[in-house]
């Protein structure tokens, strides 16, 4: 018939299985695999001899109807006689009749959902019968049979009766009939019977590789950021579809969708997409991190000139000498400073603590941090306890030069000393740093603006230092957003759980080596204090005292530019310039990259 007719008509329906095959399958693929050749060598042309029509294999069972019972049962007796003799060839056989439709040469409906369900019932060489098809054979003497029980199909509200022919050669138990307590198939042995777990197992594993490709493609082409969001939301989403999939259509003969498939699944398709859709123009699947910071991090930054401070510096200031700055000017800078930090740090990421009244003022004068003397320690302990326990604290002593002409535009010193991660006291030479770097300034608010500013940017790690060749470093990155012309930071790892004690040891004596040579009171200090630190890290090693400290110094680092991007794993970079001159470059470095 064409493929589009639609015809209904009666028939008897008969579904077989074989009993075991599961687990033969399981035990071994290649037997059960000519079990099935086996089969169809045996059965099909039983079919044909009693003119009944072949519409599906269904795994190790056939689908078939006939015209008239009495072909059925005759064809079912012979199925058996065929197939005893054979090993493992053991058929399960139920006959039903109802009407039925033929579509695409296919055949369908409730009736043969019945005949599929009543092969629980059937034993290993015999058949089983439903009402029906026992009340046309009642009539005929040559047919014995036995009741087994009745049962609801397909939810219905009528039982039907199920019954057992004993006769023609088929195998009966009597304790199969209805005395005997029926065996329902539990829900798990339903779930994998169906492959549900099978299923959603691949499910999840196509939405996670799913959700990893679009994660490359957001990191690799900038695609938008809440793509992957959104991606998981839908395969969240579309679940309750699978499952209903799933569940409902796995029944052997079951082509019709129920109603929980016709309803269920296109509303959840349809909400789905209309959340997605919706979602999208409306931009709620873009995260807004501006509202998702934490605590904001306490900054402390005092500006100051102390008098006694001034003949330290006098040596950085040439000829002319130092003048120091009026509260009122002082004042006027600290305004300044604040107004262009809160105009970049506008989302509360830092709360800034600048002392400007005399209280404040006048304490932070008294507790200076500027140098490293015996009073050092404490000093800092006072401003961070008085200030709120800042997690930074920025110490800044700024004066004027002399002028030596009146008509000049004024100059202007400053050194700073600056603890980024307190309540560690750890010094790293940067107040010598600062003072070599901005011994003369005309704006000193923008400038002390911008060095605050490269201070509180955060570094994001780019990876580590691969392989040496003179000026030429390869790189292993973490990350694939480096492009050819970017300057990076590289700074020398100390790690102490593995080889950071040595390699501070030997950047110590190098920096300890190379100020020798100057002779100022401050440079004094700070070798004492480098000499104080280096004893205690040979008496670790002598001691094998163990830490799992790991850090970083602004002083031991170097700046370096991209030059090749050769994959997403490695870079080549050339040496820009040394931070200072004793640094070392070594494998292993820390590569990092300084955003606000």
């Amino acid at each position: 018939m064409p493929s589009s007719q639609i015809e209904r008509q009666l028939a008897a329906i008969m579904f077989t299985e074989i009993s075991g095959y599961a687990s033969l399958s399981r035990i071994d693929e290649g037997k059960a695999l000519e079990l099935l050749e086996k089969q169809n060598q045996v059965l099909i042309p039983i079919i044909e001899e009693f003119g009944g029509i072949l519409h599906k294999k269904l795994g190790d069972g056939f689908l078939i109807t006939f015209s008239t019972i009495t072909n059925a049962i005759k064809c079912a007796s012979e199925f058996q006689k065929k197939t005893q003799p054979i090993e493992n060839l053991d058929l399960c056989i139920a006959i039903h009749e109802g009407e039925i439709t033929f579509k695409d040469d296919d055949v369908l409906g409730n009736n043969v959902n019945i005949s599929a369900l009543m092969l629980r019932y059937s034993t290993v060489g015999g058949v089983v019968i439903s009402e029906k098809v026992y009340h046309n054979i009642s009539n005929l003497p040559e047919f014995e049979t036995a009741f087994i029980t009745e049962e609801n199909f397909q939810d219905s509200t009528e039982k039907i009766k199920i019954y057992a022919i004993t006769s023609h050669g088929f195998l009966f138990k009597s304790n199969d009939t209805t005395e005997k307590p029926i065996k329902n198939t539990s829900f798990i042995k339903t779930l994998l019977d169906r492959r549900i777990p099978q299923i959603l197992g691949s499910y999840f594993v196509a939405g996670t590789s799913l959700i990893l490709f679009i994660e490359y493609l957001i990191d690799k082409y900038q695609f938008p950021s809440h793509y992957a969001t959104l991606a998981l939301f839908a395969l969240i989403g579309i679940l309750p579809s699978v499952m209903i999939l799933s569940y409902f259509h796995g029944t052997p003969g079951k082509d019709e969708w129920t109603k929980v498939e016709k309803v269920g699944i296109p509303i959840n398709v349809l909400f789905i997409a209309g959340i997605l859709f919706f979602g999208d123009s409306l931009n709620i699947w873009q995260i807004n991190t501006d509202n998702m910071m934490g605590t904001p991090q306490k900054v402390l930054i005092h500006i100051t000139s102390l008098d006694e401070y001034s003949d330290e510096y006098f040596e950085e200031a040439s000829d002319s000498g130092l003048i120091v700055l009026t509260n009122t000017k002082l004042d006027l800078i600290r305004e300044n400073i604040e107004s262009l930090l809160l105009g970049v740090y506008y989302n509360e990421k830092y709360q800034f603590i600048i002392p400007r009244s005399s209280d404040e003022v006048q304490f932070s004068d008294k507790y200076p941090i500027l140098s490293i003397n015996s009073q050092w320690h404490s000093n800092v302990d006072n401003n961070y306890e008085r200030y709120g326990y800042p997690n930074q604290i920025y110490y800044v002593n700024l004066y004027q030069y002399k002028k030596t002409q009146p008509d000049l535009e004024p100059i202007y010193f400053w050194a700073c000393a600056d603890f980024p991660k307190m309540p560690d006291k750890g010094v790293s030479g940067t107040s010598l740093r600062h003072k070599n770097q901005n011994s003369k300034v005309i704006k000193p608010s923008n400038n002390i603006f911008e060095f605050l500013r490269g201070e509180l940017s955060g570094w994001q790690d780019i990876g580590n230092i691969l392989k040496i060749d003179d000026d030429i470093l390869y790189i292993k990155l973490n990350t694939s957003n480096i492009k050819n012309n970017m300057n990076l930071s590289v700074y020398t790892n100390y790690d102490f759980k593995y080889n950071g004690v040595q390699i501070r040891i030997e950047d110590l004596k190098n920096e300890i080596e190379y100020f020798k040579k100057d002779t100022s009171s401050h440079i004094k200090t700070l070798i004492d204090n480098r000499q104080i630190e280096l004893s205690s890290l040979e008496d670790r090693i002598k001691f094998n005292r163990t830490s799992t400290r790991v850090f970083t110094r602004g002083e031991f680092s170097y700046t370096i530019k991209i030059i090749d991007v050769r994959s997403d794993s490695i870079a080549v970079a050339k040496l820009i310039k040394l931070t200072n001159p004793y640094v070392t470059m070594r494998a292993g470095d820390k590569v990092k990259l300084r955003v606000d």
